[in-house]
């Protein structure tokens, strides 16, 4: 979601004279997560004259695409305190128009190409309740057939739940999985972005490919983002559930009862086109996915690690060393610096236990 135009200067002003991000939220009424994401937003900007010029054409061009220069160059001098040539600016107007046109080309797609995900969130009565729901969305740009999924967060684990539903219901596995850059996964390192370790494990687990879209290209996944606009309206509508369950049986009907519709621009019906997709995906593989964390621990001396307030034994000759430890929800592996695995044991859920291996230690004995 992009703020308006005032919204964010009403943000860079605030922060300014001091404010919290929480007393500016407050103010605006937005969450502090959004004042946070645009506070840093400005800081980038600011650095550079130029780029915070072109920060605010894109902002001012999606509210008036007939922006001419005589207007852009009053706001700089007004608002921003900025003198700039006529030729800069002209060059700045024309960059960001293109850009503006490029963002809302339609893009085709062949059968079964791509799936696309995105999350949605809505507030909805839950009994007596009002709760956040988070819906997770998956559809085909093809057939316009969509997948969804009410969950409780956005989390790793989340996202893991939704998408093995999904394969499960499709029974296949897309080749191309178009994302945006979403926390869970995508992370910077040195200004460059790579996906976070679960979206690489489901790359080589599932082998399809993983691509997370253009910042400002909204037409890169517009289908999916047309598709939570349309369940959002919907459940808008519906009113109260009275639990949660009640919620995941009806969107599982108007899913099924969406998906048997005519589609919009082709002359078939659009669960049979997705059937004449299905041909193009990639089967589920039979091992089932496990997702793996890493963490770095720090062996000592006695030949111990600290893990989750638990303490494991390894081989002596480790000690002082750094080893990796890679664990899901039942188990932990050890792993040394070339990637061995050199001690497993069964996750436990207690806390300030010890575990021990006699063969770690049978120099002591």
């Amino acid at each position: 979601m992009t703020l308006p135009l005032h919204t964010i200067t009403q943000i860079q002003q605030l922060t300014f004279h001091g404010l919290s991000q929480r007393a500016v939220a407050a103010m605006i009424e937005h969450t502090v997560a959004t004042v946070n994401k645009y506070s840093k937003l400005m800081r980038y900007y600011a650095e550079d004259n130029i780029r915070l010029s072109h920060y605010y054409c894109r902002c001012l061009l999606a509210q008036n695409s007939h922006l001419t220069i005589e207007e852009f160059e009053h706001f700089l001098k007004q608002e921003l305190k900025l003198s700039l040539k006529k030729r800069q600016i002209k060059e700045i107007i024309n960059e960001e128009k293109m850009r503006l046109y490029v963002k809302h080309l339609d893009l085709c797609y062949k059968p079964g190409e791509a799936a696309q995900f995105d999350w949605g969130t809505i507030q909805l009565m839950i009994g007596n309740t009002k709760k956040r729901i988070c819906l997770a969305v998956f559809s085909f740009p093809y057939s316009n057939y969509r997948f969804y999924y009410a969950t409780a967060s956005m989390s790793n684990e989340s996202f893991l739940e939704a998408f093995q539903a999904f394969i499960t219901h499709i029974g296949s596995v897309p080749p191309v999985l178009i994302i945006d850059n979403m926390r869970i996964a995508i992370q910077y390192s040195e200004g460059k972005r790579r996906l976070t370790t679960l979206f690489q494990q489901l790359e080589q687990h599932y082998g399809m490919k993983i691509k997370p879209c253009t910042p400002h290209r909204p037409n890169q996944k517009g289908n999916v983002e047309n598709a939570v606009r349309t369940i959002k309206e919907h459940l808008k509508t519906v009113g109260t559930y009275k639990t949660e369950k009640q919620l995941m049986k009806y969107i599982k009907q108007w899913n099924e009862a969406l998906n048997q519709q005519p589609h919009h621009e082709k002359n078939d019906i659009i669960i049979n086109l997705h059937q004449h997709e299905k041909t193009t995906l990639l089967p589920i593989p039979k091992k089932p996915f496990v997702y793996y964390e890493s963490k770095q621990c720090k062996v000592y001396k006695n030949g111990t690690i600290r893990f989750q307030t638990n303490t494991y034994s390894i081989p002596e000759q480790y000690s002082g060393q750094t080893v990796e430890v890679s664990f899901s929800k039942t188990t932990i592996y050890i792993k040394n610096k070339e990637g061995n695995i050199i001690a497993k044991y069964c996750k436990d859920g207690n806390k300030r236990k010890r575990h021990y291996r006699i063969w770690h230690m049978l120099n002591k004995i």
